[in-house]
């Protein structure tokens, strides 16, 4: 056979494995739109398939070619997940690093994300909720209420979701109100430090095409920081949290074809956050070695009071608190509608937030350097 024959019989070959690839493609892309409700569901062996978003579009997680992670309704419940800093316990990779503030936590995924405690920097990682984008990762972090599912992207996501989300994306969808049947539930839990935590959600139909879904939360710690304050070193508790949420939406569904979604919240943090650990249980033991403030504090008798160094150990000081006021609120409607043509998927959103923190800047019990909250 001569050269010319072969290389005749080659591209034949390509040509046919080529229309052979393209006609196993064609079913994949003459898929029709996204339908407008995505669920969670249970396969045979008790395992969760999930539908995600990732892509504008609804695919399962095999089919999504992004590095992305996500997690069911059921891996949420069964891990505790209740606010966006608590999914650190089921999506690796994904950290909050948080300083002196409540308003200087920004998120970072793979070690990639905004550096710098200022709460006018626009974070590099993305948040958005049921589709809302979340301009600043502080007003992120209230209780999210019924988690439906979260999906963490790896990576650059400017092109479906536009600008901020240069590191990644963290996507939480909650769940809609039931048009089905009305249920309620509610529940209490004790935690560490005195802390407890109540939460009640009640949903259900009100007409044939309409539904509506209430959650509200209410949470209470005690701090877990010593304090010494004043020249007699008053001791107290710090680093202690208080704050309440409350969640409504309504679902209407005038066709079988389009559906309205409206979203009401409001949140309400008081805090004290956040003291610095001066000293560490077992003598001066502070990281970093042996400094000039480190020996004048040995030296005025501030020691350490235990051999093992839990966090309930550790001893700060302030002669003033370090009150964290957070306040947001929001409202937002989604609209789905398939137009026969395309589908139509809007969302519009309107959202306010405001921190007011004050702290004792000299972290020392001597009344030196401190600010106010500026709660007017």
């Amino acid at each position: 056979m001569t050269p010319c024959a072969r290389l005749t019989k080659l591209l034949l070959a390509g040509a046919c494995l080529s229309l052979t690839t393209a006609s196993a493609q064609t079913p994949e892309a003459e898929k029709s739109t996204v339908d407008t409700t995505v669920t969670t569901t249970q396969t045979a062996d008790d395992a969760e398939e999930i539908t995600v978003t990732a892509t504008r579009r609804a695919t399962k997680i095999q089919e999504t070619p992004i590095a992305i992670t996500a997690v069911g309704q059921k891996a949420i419940e069964n891990a505790g997940v209740r606010e966006t800093q608590s999914l650190t316990q089921v999506v690796p990779a994904l950290a909050f690093p948080q300083s002196e503030s409540s308003g200087s936590v920004t998120a970072r995924i793979r070690g990639v994300g905004t550096q710098g405690s200022n709460p006018g920097l626009e974070s590099a990682v993305g948040i958005f909720i049921d589709g809302v984008y979340r301009s600043r990762n502080s007003v992120a972090f209230g209780d999210l209420g019924d988690i439906q599912r979260v999906e963490v992207l790896r990576g650059p996501q400017g092109t479906l979701f536009g600008r901020n989300t240069s590191a990644g994306l963290i996507s939480v969808i909650t769940r809609e109100p039931d048009m089905e049947k009305f249920s309620a539930n509610a529940s209490a839990t004790y935690e560490s430090f005195d802390g407890y935590y109540f939460n009640a959600n009640v949903t259900g139909p009100v007409s044939d095409d309409a539904a509506f879904r209430l959650f509200g939360s209410y949470r209470k710690r005690d701090g877990f920081m010593r304090i010494f304050s004043g020249p007699s070193l008053t001791e107290r508790d710090g680093n202690a949290k208080e704050g309440w949420n409350f969640r409504g939406q309504f679902l209407w569904k005038p066709s079988e074809t389009t559906s309205i979604r409206l979203i009401a919240d409001a949140g309400h943090k008081d805090d004290e956050c956040c003291y610095a650990a001066v000293l560490r249980p077992g003598g001066p033991g502070r990281a970093g070695g042996l400094t000039v403030y480190q020996a004048i504090q040995t030296v005025l008798g501030y020691q350490g009071t235990a051999n093992v160094n839990t966090i309930e150990d550790q001893i700060g000081f302030a002669n003033r608190e370090h009150p964290q006021i957070v306040d947001e609120y929001g409202f937002s409607g989604e609209v789905n509608s398939d137009l026969g043509l395309g589908q139509l998927n809007s969302i519009t959103a309107y959202r306010a937030w405001t921190l007011a923190g004050g702290s004792d800047a000299a972290y020392t019990s001597a009344d030196l350097l401190w600010t106010e909250p500026d709660v007017g």
